[in-house]
């Protein structure tokens, strides 16, 4: 008869002892044999997506998923990493990120993190990459090869494409919010110089999402900012995720960040973070009712060397603190105050 179990360690500990009693009674025939005791870790099961070959146009960016799955909600630390050599070698594409939240699917605790493939990476010459998720738990371990885990088969190989001429119009923001339990979206654009029209995607899950609806574009190049909105027919019950891609006449694609909505979101608070980041900090906040918040990019030394203030709306809203590619390499804290409250987040700079 085979018998297992499994058994979550302390974050310091280092053995433990295993210890097997026969509980039948005393007397003759109570004779038995023990073969074959192993002892494994209990590693994760990662799944990438979109898929493991993602395809992207040319100097466009590309978001990649890695969900994890496993046994105990300890797995929580992680990093990304890409290598331009088969393999061979890897980089580290980002510092190391988390804690992250799991969440019990019924038969496993699991989290899904995201990377978004700068244009920088998506040029014809960077087709073939490979990408990963490391992760481990602790983030210390993060640096250890006898700690850290990853999946050694599937891993995300870049294919880019040649897409034709760019999109010249672009995203100025993507917000949402809940009314009466249906998702109220709105989007603004720069000048439309040329014919464009508007999918707005759905997922329910982050990572699949399908077309619920299309707005087509003003193509106003007299206007500076163009502004649309769409409402999702169907009520939102739990959460919710939505994208908007602008397509143009030559069917090439260009599209926002992804929000989330959920019915429990009625507080102020960071629904996400692009960390590390280059010439520009992103991230998407949630808020109660409409008004105005101030955000600040401080140094360690306690400098603000950049500061910017937003008006937001209710629900989710994305923003951006612009023109930080030229700070020193390092690690920063960004503050978002809403009144008397205050987030505070260590992000990093990469160049």
């Amino acid at each position: 008869m085979k018998r297992g179990f499994v058994y979550k360690t302390g974050p310091a500990q280092t053995s433990f002892e295993f210890v097997i009693r026969n509980n039948a009674p005393g007397g003759g025939g109570n004779d038995w044999a023990i073969d074959d005791i192993v002892v494994a870790s209990c590693l994760p099961i990662m799944t990438y997506s979109p898929s493991l070959l993602p395809t992207v146009c040319d100097s466009n960016s590309l978001r990649i998923y890695d969900t994890v799955r496993s046994n105990y909600e300890n797995y929580t630390y992680y990093k990304w990493q890409r290598s331009t050599d088969g393999g061979a070698n890897w980089t580290d594409i980002t510092g190391n990120l988390g804690p992250a939240t799991p969440s019990w699917n019924g038969s496993a605790w699991e989290y899904i993190a995201h990377y978004d493939i700068p244009p920088a990476n998506t040029q014809a010459a960077d087709s073939g990459d490979l990408y990963r998720m490391i992760v481990a738990t602790t983030s210390g371990n993060l640096s250890s090869p006898s700690c850290q885990a990853t999946d050694v088969v599937s891993i995300v190989t870049l294919d880019i494409i040649d897409c034709g001429v760019l999109l010249n119009v672009d995203f100025i923001n993507f917000n949402g919010k809940l009314v009466n339990d249906h998702s109220n979206l709105s989007w603004s654009t720069t000048t439309e110089n040329e014919p464009v029209h508007f999918d707005v995607e759905r997922s329910t899950d982050g990572i699949n999402f399908y077309r619920i609806g299309s707005v087509n574009g003003y193509n106003d190049s007299r206007s500076p900012v163009n502004y649309y909105s769409f409402i999702d027919p169907e009520a939102v019950t739990g959460k919710v995720w939505y994208r908007i891609v602008m397509v143009n006449k030559n069917a090439s694609t260009k599209q926002t960040r992804t929000i989330q909505l959920s019915k429990t979101q009625n507080q102020f608070g960071l629904v996400s973070l692009i960390n590390p980041f280059n010439n520009k900090v992103e991230f998407d906040i949630t808020t109660p009712a409409n008004g105005q918040i101030d955000v600040s990019l401080i140094d360690m030394v306690g400098n603000v060397v950049r500061e910017k203030s937003f008006s937001v709306y209710t629900g989710v809203n994305g923003l951006s603190l612009e023109n930080t590619g030229a700070l020193p390499s390092g690690v920063y804290i960004l503050q978002i105050k809403n009144k008397e409250t205050i987030i505070s987040r260590k992000v990093v700079k990469k160049n």
